[in-house]
């Protein structure tokens, strides 16, 4: 994709995803979720592929059909909802503002007890009742149950395996806590518990992102941890997500999209933790960059990045690697060499030349993710790469071509695997001199004073025009032309596969398409009056719009969760509506396209659906193995 061409793209998937998560832009009556049983399945399918499982030792996980199971945590139940927030404490579905998700429907999200006292009744497991019982009753009073070790050891004669659900609260405006970084004192010593009492412990991690996980790691000598899970804030389905994965109804194919270090402070932005203006001097050098350019060996890392287990073994293998001099492309063979069905993640990271600008040493250029491998079965992805996207941003002109994306002179590696970690080379593509990209000019200044390099030293920035007196010139809300009535092609049209996406946006001049991504009102996106009635859509809230929309009940998983499935953005036609080329392409999982009716019977549908809520012991699993 070019960069010319990015913004109509985005905004091709901003209207698809509108249509598929329940904003109905194209319709002038309002509605909850599209199909609000559907949304739910699709919000579990991206549970089940989003949720990681970061280590699996002692034949921890899955759980034995018919296995006998103690929760520990209150994390195993949701919380009472307060008049500010939805919960603070107990199973977090939501962070804060992404609670709004939960809807107008009423429905309690469905918890991590709720799925397994359903999957017992379906004679999967054995679960200690006494236990959950202690600690729902705790939390609905607001106070905090801490189990005895006679409790424990009563629960261990009845169950073989302990799971344990911490939890950490979140949100927009409020960040997690320095000290929840770390376990408390009362979860390290619950563990020390479990360790003496349970032959197998798994830890689940409610928590809205990375924390310390050193405990897992032997840390603690008198901890003992066999298996760890990142759920990370799943949504109004997020303990049917978490069931299936525990279970092995679903093998995980989650992969990490940060960095978990073994300390806070081996995080670069650490130095300025809870400060109101963060100054990120590592620059380029964020994420897993950072970690990949000054810790090459992993010192500092528990998981890397792309990481993630699964309940089954793959093997990884460069088929072929070509190099046209516009573009790198590799066909990467991915064989199940284990023994049960399961899916892989590919990636490909790209090494560069460091040139006078300096480069992370490696950099993620590609990915795919296979379909289900049954056991010996293999399938070849294609991971591709354009030269002219791994150019580097020279801002103060070092090579002689300020405020330009260039591709310097050199030798690009690239390297393949199935997390940063963990690869192999599979080629290299030599560029012969500097070539300028794509020429820009500056238009905002910054405040940074300084700027981490690839040898680990820092350059001073030129002094500049500080951006905090910097006066922005937002894009006019309604200096289009003026429109009282219909003279375009209606979103309806694509809907009922008359029209496909790009012909629909394909009307709209830059200037117009460039209001559309202008905040027309509080948390309203759309455009103004005269081009909602021009084009025949309605503005739709964009608040928490990676959650499923404000307000529409499909309340999906937090973003870190929908990143953690690595599932990309073509290929996979998912939307139901009209013709394949009528959407842009999204790529969720195959089984959600068999979940989305036809749009010619949208409104008995609609109606009928939007009345029926999705049910713990009703709900099939929308994906398994």
């Amino acid at each position: 994709m070019t960069r010319k061409r990015t913004p109509k793209r985005i905004l091709s998937v901003i209207l698809t995803l509108s249509l598929l998560a329940g904003s109905l832009l194209c319709f002038s009556f309002g509605a909850g979720a599209v199909y609000y049983s559907e949304g739910q399945k699709i919000a579990r399918v991206i549970a089940d592929e989003g949720i990681v499982l970061l280590k699996n030792e002692n034949d921890a996980l899955p759980v034995n059909r018919g296995g006998s199971v103690a929760l520990f945590g209150e994390a195993q139940r949701i919380g009472p909802k307060d008049e500010e927030f939805w919960n603070k404490r107990g199973y977090i579905p939501y962070g804060y503002g992404s609670e709004s998700q939960a809807g107008d429907f009423g429905d309690k999200p469905i918890d991590p007890l709720d799925a397994l006292e359903a999957a017992e009744k379906n004679g999967e497991i054995s679960l200690y009742h006494e236990m959950s019982a202690l600690y729902t009753a705790a939390l609905s009073q607001g106070e905090t149950f801490i189990p005895t070790d006679a409790q424990v050891r009563e629960a261990a004669r009845s169950a073989q395996t302990a799971i344990c659900f911490f939890s950490r609260w979140g949100g927009e405006a409020f960040d997690v806590s320095r000290a929840d970084w770390y376990l408390r004192d009362s979860e390290k010593a619950l563990l020390r518990q479990l360790t003496t009492a349970f032959r197998k412990v798994v830890v689940v991690l409610n928590t809205p992102s990375v924390i310390d996980t050193s405990w897992a790691n032997g840390a603690d000598d008198d901890i003992r941890v066999d298996a760890v899970l990142y759920v990370g804030y799943t949504g109004m389905q997020g303990g049917l997500g978490i069931a299936d994965v525990l279970l092995g109804r679903v093998n995980p194919s989650g992969k990490t999209n940060d960095t978990w270090a073994k300390d806070l402070t081996d995080y670069p932005s650490d130095a300025g933790w809870n400060q109101k203006d963060q100054a990120y001097t590592e620059d380029i050098f964020t994420g897993y960059r950072w970690f990949e350019t000054f810790d090459p060996a992993h010192e500092r890392v528990h998981y890397a990045f792309g990481y993630g287990l699964s309940y089954t073994t793959f093997d990884v293998s460069t088929k072929d690697f070509s190099y046209d001099g516009e573009a790198v492309c590799v066909n990467a063979v991915v064989t199940n060499t284990g023994s049960v069905p399961g899916k892989e993640v590919v990636q490909m990271y790209v090494s560069a030349p460091q040139g006078v600008l300096g480069k992370a040493a490696r950099s993620l250029c590609g990915y795919a993710k296979t379909g289900t491998l049954a056991p010996g079965e293999s399938q070849t992805l294609t991971l591709t790469a354009r030269m002219a996207d791994l150019a580097s941003f020279d801002d103060l002109g070092k090579t002689g071509n300020r405020s330009c994306y260039v591709l310097e002179a050199g030798d690009y590696h690239f390297l393949v695997g199935s997390s940063v970690c963990s690869l192999t080379e599979a080629g290299t593509a030599t560029v012969d001199a500097l070539t300028v990209t794509q020429r820009l000019s500056a238009l905002c200044p910054t405040n940074l004073e300084k700027r981490l390099l690839a040898d680990g030293s820092y350059e001073t920035l030129p002094t500049r025009e500080n951006a905090q007196n910097y006066v922005h010139t937002e894009a006019p809300k309604a200096g289009v032309e003026k429109s009282t009535a219909l003279v375009g092609h209606r979103l309806s049209e694509v809907v009922f596969g008359t029209l496909t996406m790009d012909e629909y946006l394909a009307q709209w001049s830059d200037r117009e398409l460039a209001t559309f991504f202008v905040s027309y009102e509080q948390n309203q996106v759309g455009c103004s009056d005269a081009l909602c009635v021009k084009y025949g859509l309605n503005r739709f809230s964009q608040g928490d719009g990676g959650m499923g929309l404000c307000f529409m009940g499909s309340a999906y998983p937090c973003n870190a969760i929908l990143a953690s499935t690595w599932n990309d953005t073509k290929t996979t036609w998912a939307c139901g509506w009209g013709r394949p080329s009528t959407c842009a392409a999204i790529r969720l999982p195959a089984e959600i396209s068999s979940t989305i009716p036809r749009t010619r019977t949208f409104r008995a549908q609609w109606r009928r659906s939007s009345s029926r809520p999705f049910s713990a012991t009703a709900s099939p699993s929308a994906s398994s193995t």
